[in-house]
């Protein structure tokens, strides 16, 4: 892969590093991983989806994971393991905040569906919210048998709604959160980004975006491939890099969404070094569109086996028809045009300090 780094950090002042200091850090290092292609990410995206449906049909879904716990706290503990036991706790979903300046340090796509931010991806956000209300109110449906009210409110708790103008794609991660894990030895690696650090980023960030952002290079057009149901109760929106071979061929691979992710991070590398980027792996381009973090129980084997009926109906039938009706109606697919580099005070960016949005100009023509 070539990254464009020419001029790259002509506007960093003094605490940027220069064109043959980076290229000297880049020679060191190892050669990235092969960047996934758009059939690679279809088949995850199927492999994923795939998953869901048979946790559900082994009456596991959804997943009890760690993700999902970062959202619950406990209120009413019980003692022992044993499931009547467990029936006994009560959740309150709380999102992780961060109100000491620490939480995760980011670049990211935000997605408006209202016509602000990325407007192009509104339909795409419109179309899977109303579909994530669909699936809730079949959920209900199958669920709510006998006490349908009581069975209807305990749901609609364990039920995570991403607002609208949150929806967001995770291009890159600097810093993570200890609070956002759960292996001791993954909290330990978590060191805190300073300040002055992220304005270093920031700097070199915007000489990176500015040489992309010139009439040479188109910015990224992402297509929806898949909407899904993940093993853990949430929906997202699966995209693929569809940007027009001719751009990433002729305007070099600053052209592509892998390539500003790859160049992100080995920005925030060169700043802070390797060991410090506490990064969890961001393989996939995707919107999480809601989550069912917990079913109310206990729940009949009948219920559990129309549960797993639904989520294979989802998954095989109603999703796949949506992102069809998406590409007919010529609206799968949005062009990549505005990055904003934050800091989270709430977790999934319902609260952020926003450093800088760069916008990246559509391209008229190459400039030879």
């Amino acid at each position: 892969m070539r990254l464009v780094w020419l001029g790259l950090f002509a506007t960093a002042g003094n605490h940027a590093m220069t064109a043959n200091a980076l290229s000297l850090h880049m020679s060191n290092q190892p050669p990235p991983k092969p960047p996934p292609t758009s059939n690679s990410l279809s088949q995850v995206y199927k492999s994923i989806g795939n998953k869901a449906v048979e946790r559900a049909g082994n009456q596991e879904w959804p997943d009890s994971t760690d993700a999902n716990r970062l959202f619950a706290t406990d209120i009413n503990p019980a003692s022992g393991d044993s499931p009547d036991h467990q029936r006994a706790h009560r959740f309150s979903y709380v999102l992780p905040s961060f109100p000491k300046g620490d939480g995760p340090l980011a670049v990211a796509a935000l997605l408006d569906a209202t016509g602000g931010r990325n407007a192009g991806s509104g339909p795409i956000i419109r179309e899977s919210v109303d579909v994530f209300e669909a699936f809730v109110r079949d959920l209900q449906e199958i669920l709510a048998t006998g006490a349908a009210d009581m069975v209807k409110e305990l749901l609609e708790q364990n039920i995570w709604r991403v607002p609208l103008g949150t929806h967001h794609i995770t291009v890159a991660v600097f810093q993570e959160h200890p609070s956002l894990f759960w292996n001791e030895q993954d909290k330990k690696r978590c060191s805190l980004v300073q300040e002055n650090e992220a304005e270093r980023i920031r700097q070199s960030l915007s000489s990176y975006f500015l040489e992309s952002s010139s009439p040479r290079h188109a910015p990224p057009k992402l297509k929806l491939d898949s909407l899904l149901l993940t093993d853990t109760g949430a929906m997202i929106a699966g995209f693929i890099d569809d940007t027009d071979p001719f751009f990433a061929t002729h305007a070099g691979d600053s052209a592509t969404f892998q390539a500003i992710r790859v160049a992100c991070s080995q920005i925030a590398i060169s700043v802070i070094g390797e060991d410090r980027l506490t990064s969890r792996p961001k393989n996939l381009i995707h919107t999480t569109v809601g989550r069912v973090l917990a079913l109310p129980s206990p729940l009949t084997s009948a219920q559990k086996q129309a549960v797993a009926e639904l989520i294979k109906f989802y998954n095989k039938q109603v999703l796949p028809k949506v992102v069809k009706k998406l590409h007919h109606g010529g609206q799968d697919s949005f062009a990549l045009t505005e990055l904003t580099m934050l800091r989270e005070i709430v977790w999934t960016l319902q609260d952020f300090k926003e450093y800088q949005t760069w916008h990246l100009m559509p391209t008229a023509g190459l400039i030879e």
